[in-house]
């Protein structure tokens, strides 16, 4: 799936590969700061909607979205 861990990332860098029936894509970050978990990994089905990735941002203590 991509990143695992605490791993840092910019904002518009693509943390995650995402592979559909047609085509495979590296959505960009919506923000910088670290990759504290991913839902789902290689092989995995993930429906529409659901979340791929939670970010810890900079800003007040345990800030997550």
């Amino acid at each position: 799936m991509g990143r695992t861990g605490a791993e840092p990332v910019q904002r518009n860098q693509p943390p995650v590969e995402v592979e559909t029936s047609k085509r495979s894509v590296e959505p960009p970050s919506p923000q910088a700061g670290k990759v504290v978990r991913t839902f789902g990994g290689a092989g995995d089905r993930i429906n529409v909607g659901d979340p791929l990735i939670v970010f810890e941002v900079p800003g007040p203590p345990g800030r997550r979205t």
